[in-house]
């Protein structure tokens, strides 16, 4: 099979069909929320590395009893509401906090029950002049992090493996119905591993719409597994199985062809001669390359609408994590796909999809 072009030329195309494509995104007035991945304008960075005196600590080697044979340990994400708190006052949001709270939580258990992580060979510093250089533009140098942790040694002496902050944007940076936007701002210099990412929340929402709860919890779940490497930065940079394709038509499609996606696809469509899973084309920067395709995967909560009541976390996300190195996945949890079986159901979501875009 012919793959197009080289990495780099893939990054450039993908850049500029997106945005070709951007006219095609789905309708402003549609009552669904969105993902608005390009909302933050930052590029990860490298992590920095602490001393040798600060991983001799008894935390550091606590944590060292969690490790399985296979270098994996339980997940802890923690979620920085430093700044979310005093926003949340400012913004006069204080009714919506208990839905906000109670999501993002639901969220992280949901991922820490879902997947084992990568244990890092190195500790990293959660707090230097470096972050704080970085994010001036974006947060307030007084207000960047529980203080507890940032005078502390790193992410590792809390046993913490990925640290998320929260924050709120408005309609106008975010757009009329993006709920939220997040992406990895840290990772580990040497695999790639996301270790701190950024959140943003749409202030200007109305969450009084029609199941804006269930829509939330959603959409939050599908942001931070963005930021554990679903993107399509992450595919390019560090994660490298992706390739270009004309289809039937002559639409140039970007695929993900690493091996445990690839063997699901092929179980699950009961086809021996896929040989990659399309990413969606259209939508612009906040949604081509970074989700499944709509069309192949409705209904996967990595889709760029929320176009179901009831997202699924499929099998196909699942591998795709499990092949960045980064995590190890619980099938038994995840891994609920149904897209492709129900020939009822899905004549259903293919028309909804029609009539959204």
């Amino acid at each position: 099979m012919e793959y197009l072009f080289t990495k780099i030329n893939i990054l450039l195309f993908l850049i500029y069909f997106s945005e070709m494509q951007g006219n095609n995104d789905i309708k402003n007035d549609s009552i669904l929320y969105k993902c608005g991945f390009d909302k933050i304008n930052f590029n990860p960075k490298p992590a920095s590395l602490m001393t040798e005196i600060d991983k001799a600590s008894p935390e550091y080697l606590r944590r060292l009893d969690n490790i399985d044979k296979d270098g994996f340990k339980d997940f802890n994400i923690y979620l920085d509401l430093y700044n979310f708190e005093d926003e949340i006052i400012e913004y006069r949001l204080y009714n919506h906090r208990e839905m906000f709270i109670n999501g993002m939580n639901k969220a992280i258990k949901t991922l820490e029950s879902l997947l084992k992580v990568k244990s890092p060979k190195y500790n990293y510093l959660f707090y230097d002049e470096q972050i704080i250089d970085i994010e001036i533009n974006n947060w307030d140098r007084n207000k960047i992090g529980n203080k507890t942790l940032k005078e502390s040694h790193g992410l590792i002496y809390f046993n913490i493996d990925l640290y998320i902050f929260v924050r709120f944007g408005s309609k106008s940076e975010m757009g009329e119905n993006v709920l939220a936007s997040a992406i990895a701002r840290y990772y580990d210099p040497n695999s790639g591993q996301p270790l701190i990412g950024l959140v943003n929340i749409n202030k200007d929402v109305d969450y009084t719409k029609e199941k804006s709860k269930q829509y939330f919890e959603s959409i939050i779940i599908h942001e931070f597994t963005h930021i554990l490497g679903f993107s399509m930065y992450n595919f390019l940079i560090f994660y490298k199985n992706i390739f270009l394709r004309k289809d039937k038509y002559g639409i140039i499609r970007a695929y993900i062809n690493s091996t445990k996606v690839v063997n699901v696809a092929r179980k699950y469509f009961n086809c021996s001669e896929i040989d990659g899973v399309e990413l969606e084309e259209i939508g612009g920067l906040g949604t081509a390359f970074s989700h499944w395709e709509a069309r192949i995967l409705l209904g996967e909560y990595i889709n760029g609408v929320i176009y179901t009541e009831e997202q699924v976390i499929s099998e196909f996300t699942l591998a795709l994590l499990e092949d960045t190195g980064y995590y190890k996945a619980n099938y038994y949890t995840g891994g609920l796909m149904r897209y492709g079986k129900n020939k009822g159901w899905d004549l259903f979501l293919i028309n909804a999809l029609i009539m959204e875009k």
